[in-house]
């Protein structure tokens, strides 16, 4: 374990980055890791509470004011913490990495609707693990899968199942497309967002208000456009006061401040590709030398747009979108030409299986409500079965928040001996 320097609460050269903008961001920032870390750790890698148990653990004055900021949304969060317009923008946009919808979390036209979700910004805020596999997201997928071999199981690769089997309301088994079935002894786990899941159990296995709530769940306004890019060089951006910007994994480019996000999400929510489309962009490749060739290197960019948009896009739009990508892009890195980009690649959110989209993680559809009330703690009206997607809480990123929370459910419910540990949160900023 290799710990950093530290400042004020913070690793000395984040502080210093901080406090180049506002020393007292930067000492409310270190503060906040120290009063909330470990809480929102607990809460994270837990079934949901209601609000008046949230911040068990902390003192009168503590939880109070937890439970306060937890009520708040992400943007009014954000505004009442900090003074500084870069800090804030910062933030915003270490949220906006989770995925599209997090423009709406910090847009200040969406506070009503996301109400109830403060808690996204201390998952940016105050949480240090920021780690990618080496070789890439799937080598974390394949230890996953070497660890269930260890153990005896199997792991079925291009085999969808078509059916959740139902005897006698508890889940029995699963029926493949391809005709086979597996009988299941105790349970099922179903890792599938939540329309899906109805698919398969068949709307005839609930009652019927039950699948009422189930499709009257909010989705995503917002989906995602990728761009990948193979190239000869990394990005080297323009106009940079610290020439570390050119080895950073991440780079946000195209925003000057909160305002941009604002526009943003109105272009994307009324289903305009935006003319100058700020991007994510990130370099892999700069961390990790086994994702591309000696000399050559990666980039991956992405930018929200509507829902709309990523569900019917056509080839011809992909096109016109990646050259106004590109195109923008060079405007920061110049170098990024034509002559550079040796091969593209892209992905949009057309591939989601459910047409629908996930679910929201506002209107009221986050935390205990997630996604909806009556299917917050994993469990199902159908004996055995039990939800372990990002449907449920605390959500997406790959961090198994749900699946973890649901194996604790399930450990309770049938007598499972406990083998695991639960996730500490060690001391701050402490690097494995």
């Amino acid at each position: 374990k290799r710990s950093l320097p530290i400042e004020n609460g913070l690793p000395k050269v984040n502080y210093k980055a901080f406090a180049k903008f506002s020393e007292k961001d930067a000492r409310t920032i270190g503060m906040l890791h120290k009063r909330f870390h470990k809480t929102w750790m607990n809460e994270y890698y837990s079934p949901p509470k209601p609000m008046e148990g949230r911040g068990e653990g902390l003192d009168g004055g503590d939880r109070g004011e937890w439970q306060r900021m937890c009520s708040m949304s992400p943007r009014e969060l954000l505004d009442e913490l900090f003074e500084n317009e870069t800090i804030k923008l910062f933030f915003a946009l270490r949220m906006a990495e989770e995925g599209g919808e997090a423009y709406l979390w910090t847009s200040k036209t969406m506070r009503k609707e996301f109400g109830g979700t403060g808690d996204h910004l201390f998952k940016m805020l105050i949480d240090p693990e920021y780690v990618i596999p080496e070789g890439g997201t799937r080598r974390l997928a394949e230890g996953m899968v070497r660890i269930v071999e260890a153990h005896g199981g199997t792991v079925l690769t291009g085999a969808p199942v078509e059916q959740i089997l139902v005897k006698d309301g508890k889940a029995s088994g699963v029926r493949l497309k391809n005709g086979k079935t597996f009988d299941a002894n105790k349970l099922v786990a179903c890792n599938i967002d939540i329309f899906t899941t109805l698919e398969l159990i068949q709307e005839e296995n609930l009652e019927p208000n039950l699948v009422k709530n189930i499709k009257s769940i909010r989705t995503r306004e917002l989906g995602q456009f990728d761009l990948h890019l193979a190239v000869k060089e990394p990005a080297s951006y323009s106009h940079v006061d610290d020439s570390r910007v050119n080895q950073a994994l991440h780079v946000n480019i195209g925003y000057e401040g909160l305002d941009d996000i604002d526009r943003f999400t109105k272009d994307s929510q009324e289903g305009r590709f935006p003319e100058k489309p700020p991007i994510e962009v990130n370099s892999q490749s700069l961390s990790d030398s086994t994702l591309a060739p000696p000399g050559k290197h990666t980039l991956s960019m992405w930018i929200a747009v509507s829902a709309k948009i990523c569900l019917n896009i056509t080839e011809s739009e992909v096109e016109r979108y990646t050259e106004k990508i590109t195109s923008h892009l060079r405007e920061y890195a110049p170098n990024i030409t034509n002559e550079t980009i040796l091969g593209t690649y892209n992905y949009y959110s057309k591939n989601w299986r459910s047409k629908r989209g996930p679910p929201s993680s506002g209107y009221g559809q986050y935390y205990g409500g997630r996604p909806i009330a009556e299917l917050s703690r994993y469990k199902t009206p159908i004996a055995g079965l039990y939800l372990c997607h990002s449907s449920s809480h605390p959500g997406s990123t790959v961090r198994f928040g749900p699946c973890y929370n649901a194996l604790t459910v399930i450990a309770e419910d049938i007598g499972l001996s406990k083998w695991w540990s639960d996730p500490l949160p060690g001391k701050p900023y402490a690097l494995e």
